[in-house]
């Protein structure tokens, strides 16, 4: 890992130079912010967001993801867990035309002049076709593009990440490594119930701030109305936000049990509950009726699928926390 990074930080400012030259606000109370609500006061914090020392490089701030250590080399911000990911943000350079496609010009010649192939979730070459945009409500939008990573004898478990965020007229890369399928980059075929290793990247996204951005509360709200569903396995969820303030939430658990060598027990057990929410930056708030009130860190996205057919899906991801930990739910907007 301690090699890789090396060379990663070398090939990226080499790739950066070419393309060149050619006070946090989390919610903390207060209402409104879109999705009506009435008056009933905004949770002082969501049942998870990141936690750990802020820091400041370069004109912009951020926390270290859970398990990583992070280390100042001047030209990247290195953040490490040996052996599982590493995650370098580098200096912001100028923004160039399409976002999208200077993430897939980035990405590329990076990892192609560490001497990789790098090939889609499909094992073709359409990495944008497999990308995921969206914006926050702290003023900047981003691309996220994955690629597993092959070279001559390898494995073909390693993969390659880049996070690539515009404020105004520049952008600020953040490259990702892992050397297995488990580290915190996964590919759809990776895991059948999507990228369930990538929490430190949201923990990164969710943390990040800009100075120069213009932060909007309200942005988001809009965008949260409509139906929402999420079903994977044995489990099942749907929220459905109405643009009157008021949401319906419903949810299934499904269970075998084994009562004799023939025979079988389905146990199905529902969840279910409406009340009215509030939208404020990156968090919704849910005041179920009778209930306790709690707030959830979200995002808005676009999926993009090339395979087996080329689909832009919207997404609705939701943070959450058990007893495991933090983990997003991906809902998919349901026409």
């Amino acid at each position: 890992m301690q090699l890789v990074s090396m060379r990663l930080g070398i090939f990226v400012l080499a790739s950066l130079c070419s393309f060149a030259c050619g006070s946090s606000d989390k919610p903390g109370g207060g209402g409104g912010g879109g999705g009506g609500g009435g008056s009933k006061p905004f949770p002082a914090q969501p049942i998870w967001q990141p936690s750990g020392s802020r820091v400041t490089w370069n004109g912009f701030s951020f926390i270290v993801p859970q398990g990583m250590v992070g280390t100042d080399r001047i030209d990247s911000f290195d953040m490490v867990d040996p052996n599982v990911c590493l995650v370098s943000a580098v200096k912001p350079i100028p923004a160039a035309g399409d976002l999208a496609q200077q993430a897939n010009d980035l990405l590329t010649s990076t990892f192609t002049g560490l001497g990789y192939q790098l090939l889609d979730d499909n094992f073709g070459n359409d990495l944008l076709g497999f990308r995921s945009q969206g914006r926050s409500s702290g003023g900047w939008e981003y691309v996220e593009l994955r690629a597993e990573l092959t070279s001559p004898g390898s494995s073909g478990d390693e993969r390659g990440h880049l996070l690539l965020v515009r404020v105004g007229n520049q952008v600020y890369p953040f490259f990702g490594y892992s050397p297995t399928t488990t580290g915190c980059t996964q590919l759809v075929h990776d895991n059948g119930a999507g990228f369930v290793g990538e929490l430190r990247w949201r923990e990164l996204e969710f943390s990040l701030e800009f100075p120069s951005a213009t932060k909007n509360d309200t942005a988001l709200a809009s965008a949260v109305i409509g139906h929402w569903s999420y079903f994977q396995g044995v489990s099942a969820q749907e929220y459905v936000f109405a643009a009157n303030g008021r949401y319906q939430y419903w949810g299934g658990l499904g269970q075998v049990h084994v009562v004799s060598p023939t025979e079988y027990e389905i146990v199905t057990s529902v969840f279910s509950g409406d009340g009215s929410y509030q939208v404020k930056g990156d968090v919704v708030a849910l005041f179920p009726d009778g209930r306790d009130a709690e707030s959830m860190l979200f995002r808005i996205y676009e999926q993009h699928s090339a395979y087996p057919t080329t689909k832009t899906t919207g997404k609705f991801g939701l943070m959450k926390k058990d007893s495991a930990g933090a983990y997003e739910v991906p809902l998919e907007r349901t026409p």
